[in-house]
């Protein structure tokens, strides 16, 4: 059975969407994520990765 292992989330604020993520679910801080682009964070609960980014354009 497939399951889903990562979730991407673009937001204008990922500080405060991190931290929402964290507080409320538990989930820990794998690594900032920066590229050409974006930035924003990588978060996990063990199982699901959560990509809370940045994008520079709309």
């Amino acid at each position: 059975m497939a399951r889903i292992r990562h979730i991407a989330i673009a937001t204008k604020d990922p500080d405060a969407t991190a931290a929402f993520y964290r507080q409320v679910f538990g989930l820990r801080l794998v690594r900032e994520s920066k590229g050409k682009g974006y930035s924003g964070y990588i978060l996990s609960d063990g199982a699901i990765n959560l990509a809370i980014l940045r994008f520079d354009t709309d």
